[in-house]
């Protein structure tokens, strides 16, 4: 099913959000990726857009598709945005490393960020379901990328 076929559907499933939906389609159309983040951004923040499946649905059949044209931290704010409306934590951790591993997978530039970002929200899932030693292999993780994030920025040093 394409994005629009999505929407479409959606639109007709939930009538209270149609005027939202139908602007998402729109920007999407006219492929205005900045102002369809924002927009999508706007629609998380309503208590409408986070009932039941509805984020991972909406994450799955529409932001993906056009995941790789907008921010990619920004992106994985949607994820992991997503991600709290998980109930079950392995599932949550599984859709995390999902995301993860297709922007490793797509080798964007500027993935570094983003991808720490989902780490850093894997290793605290891992932790907040008790498993303290896989957490701290995922904060290891984190910290080896941290150090070459540091060491990839250039320094200039000033003396006076």
């Amino acid at each position: 099913m394409s994005p629009v076929d999505y929407l479409e559907k959606l639109q007709t499933a939930e009538p209270g959000l149609a005027e939202d939906v139908a602007e998402l389609a729109s920007l999407y159309q006219r492929k205005l990726w900045h102002q369809l983040t924002l927009k999508v951004e706007d629609c998380f923040s309503k208590s409408d857009f986070n009932k039941g499946e509805l984020p991972l649905e909406l994450y799955n059949n529409f932001i993906n598709d056009f995941g790789h044209k907008i921010n990619l931290l920004k992106l994985s704010q949607f994820a992991v945005h997503v991600a709290k409306h998980i109930p079950d934590a392995q599932q949550t951790v599984a859709f995390l490393q999902g995301v993860a591993e297709h922007l490793k997978e797509q080798k964007l530039p500027r993935s570094e960020q983003p991808l720490l970002f989902l780490k850093m929200h894997v290793a605290q899932q891992k932790l907040e379901m008790g498993s303290v030693q896989d957490c701290k292999v995922w904060c290891t993780a984190g910290a080896c990328a941290v150090h070459r994030l540091m060491l990839s920025l250039p320094l200039y040093w000033h003396v006076a």
